[in-house]
């Protein structure tokens, strides 16, 4: 019997090979050997974010790169292509998920007038520490040793509720009360209207006790570390989501965990590996270990959530769009594998409907919209975008999907928020001088979400684009081109790049960017018509999310994505899916309100309304076909944003 034929293909730059059988593609190789490339359609060949360029040898591809002038140059789909012979494949910049995998230090918006929390809902978390001197037992006091201690903490707290215990620690409790000769600190768990005692530990511990708050974003996780005793966050921490290989929205996920045994939790286990690394790293700067952590607080979109607990999410993208569940139990740590104490608690915010999660929820409640007389409006942006309008009285909600264009995903040097990722745009009139910022200074490699917007608006600016988001042909301008018979501009010469190639942004780029943008104004607009309120009543528009962070507000008016209402209404917060883990982390009177406010909100299916569609049609110019609407943004002769 003949042996299968087997190629090897030498990665570079890492210079290392690996043998490849037929069947095998250049991803699947390359993953094999923990070198991931970035994939957003789960290997489906659509996305085109994981060209790889063959150097030497032969291989089939099922599918071609989209353009010819990268296919003349030897680049193919990693995730299409089969080696025939051995090769040597060199994996771009631009096409490396480990660039985008590193930890980095999240920076939390401080927005007065938003910051909400201890001040409404007192210092009650769900884990807390006691130090306790227990009676001795003796012939007279032979009262059993979990009631001795549950008495105890009766005594020290007040408390006449139940007291339950965990099974490890009543099985260490016999030998650890003597240890400390009767004296040990108590890690204690609110679930409810219960307290359960999830650890004990001999003598008077002075580790405070840790909790985490958690929110597992479709690109982004990030883990706050948090001193339970007085509500201090201790460490920051975000990195990407490691499910993004397996698709960059939550339908290619939802797919790809539908589509055979074991994929969902391929899936759970890639965002579960995200959130552990970041909370090792917080643990080994603080000098703490994973038994210190009692308790943690979840927060996520519908899809994630359902993901990160292992439930089946696959009927949340079949009509009618019905997820397995919007409020979870109380989980213990060891069921779901997160890295703190086993029998610590992880409480997961409840979601309102299969595409407004708990994330929206956390938001809602932090930025106090539930609790406000006023109307206010909260917009959460990704790759889906979630609105939430209303007051105390009510609150209704939707979500629309804007695709993973801002996420960079589809825009030809589009990337993610990461060191060399331009955010800052300015192009000087005419469109021969421009100015760009990145994220950590370094070198452009591309270009993510704040900075596309600010690119479109500057490119309105110079008279480059047109309303309708065509360049305009009459411009005289050495930055404007056509390759492969597409006009695109040229943002940065390859000289200028950390790419070794021109960075440009084509007309199909600008034309994705604009259904992404129309369909967030869209729905912000079908959302106020269908409870009857005007754009005037509302009294701030609370924009969240991480990518929320870095926007230029006035850039985003310009292009038609948000409202025109006038810089000063707009309010930055940041991340508030994190930021209300931890007050929920931090107050149980908090977690009770979220549940509260996640039944309080409608949620309205958008694929259903034809009035939604004909305000995405109107949405899709710069900045809309009715100007009215944008009473700020002038024109003048030419069209041009004056």
């Amino acid at each position: 019997m003949s042996l299968e034929k087997r190629n090897r293909v030498r990665f570079l730059p890492e210079g290392v090979w690996v043998e490849v059988s037929p069947d095998e593609t250049l991803m699947e190789a390359a993953r094999r050997i923990g070198i991931e490339i970035a994939s957003a359609c789960g290997g489906q060949g659509t996305c085109g974010r994981c060209k790889v360029r063959i150097l030497s040898g032969r291989a089939r591809s099922k599918k071609e790169v989209g353009s010819p002038a990268l296919a003349r140059m030897g680049y193919v789909l990693s995730c299409q292509t089969y080696p025939e012979e051995d090769l040597t494949v060199e994996i771009p910049m631009d096409s490396r998920v480990g660039r985008a995998r590193a930890t980095i230090r999240h920076e939390e918006i401080e927005a007065p007038g938003y910051e909400v929390g201890l001040e409404r809902y007192p210092l009650n978390p769900l884990a807390r520490k006691l130090a306790l001197s227990i009676p001795k037992p003796s012939l007279l006091e032979n009262v059993n040793d979990l009631t001795r201690l549950s008495n105890a903490i009766r005594k020290e707290i007040g408390w006449s509720g139940d007291i339950d215990i965990s099974l490890s620690a009543l099985r260490g409790l016999p030998e650890l009360l003597r240890k400390g000769e009767w004296k040990v600190t108590v890690t204690l768990g609110k679930i409810g209207d219960r307290l359960e005692i999830i650890r004990v530990e001999p003598g008077w511990s002075n580790t405070p006790p840790l909790g985490l708050a958690i929110d597992v974003g479709t690109t982004t996780i990030t883990v706050y570390l948090v001193d339970l005793r007085n509500g201090k966050t201790i460490q920051r921490l975000a990195t990407y989501n490691e499910q993004f290989i397996y698709g960059e929205d939550v339908i290619t996920r939802i797919i790809y965990a539908s589509k055979g045994e074991g994929n969902l939790e391929g899936l759970r286990q890639a965002a579960l590996r995200s959130v552990n690394q970041l909370i090792e790293e917080a643990l080994k700067e603080e000098g703490y270990e994973l038994w210190d952590i009692s308790c943690a607080v979840l927060a996520g979109n519908t899809t994630m959530t359902h993901i990160f607990l292992g439930i089946d999410p696959k009927y949340i993208r079949l009509e009618p769009y019905i997820p397995a569940a919007v409020r979870f139990p109380p989980i213990r740590a060891k069921e779901i594998g997160l890295k703190m104490n086993p029998d610590g608690y992880v409480f997961a915010i409840p979601c309102v409907g299969s595409y407004v999660g708990g994330d929206v929820v956390a938001g809602t409640l932090i930025s106090g919209i539930s609790e406000s007389k006023g109307i206010g409006m909260l917009v959460d942006i990704g790759t889906n975008g979630e609105i939430v309008v209303g007051n105390e009285e009510f609150m209704v909600s939707c979500a629309c999907s804007m695709g993973p264009a801002f996420e960079g995903g589809g825009i030809t040097c589009g990337m993610r928020s990461v060191s060399g990722a331009i955010h800052r745009v300015r192009i000087g009139e005419g469109g021969e001088e421009v100015w760009v910022g990145t994220i950590g200074g370094e070198r452009a490699i591309g270009i993510c979400g704040s900075g596309l917007i600010e690119l479109l608006a500057s490119l309105l600016d110079a008279g480059i684009l047109d309303m309708s988001g065509n360049f305009r042909k009459d411009m005289r301008c050495s930055r404007l081109r056509e390759v492969d018979g597409e006009d695109e501009f040229v943002l940065l010469w390859s000289y200028e790049t950390g790419l070794g190639r021109d960075m440009t942004i084509t007309q199909s780029d600008i034309k994705n960017l604009i259904r992404a943008k129309a369909a967030m104004y869209a729905g912000i607009r079908y959302l106020l018509k269908s409870v009857g309120i005007d754009l005037k009543d509302v009294e701030r528009i609370y924009v969240a999310g991480a990518f929320g962070s870095h926007l230029d507000i006035r850039s985003a008016i310009r292009i038609g994505m948000f409202p025109d209402i006038g810089e000063e209404r707009y309010v930055v917060t940041g991340n508030s899916s994190v930021k209300g883990a931890r007050l929920a982390l931090l107050s149980y009177d908090a977690l009770k309100a979220m549940d509260m406010v996640a039944s309080k909100i409608t949620y309205i299916e958008l694929s259903t309304e034809t009035s939604y569609m004909e305000e995405f049609v109107s949405a899709n110019f710069l900045p809309h076909t009715d100007l009215s609407l944008f009473p700020s943004v002038t024109y003048g002769q030419k069209g041009v944003i004056l």
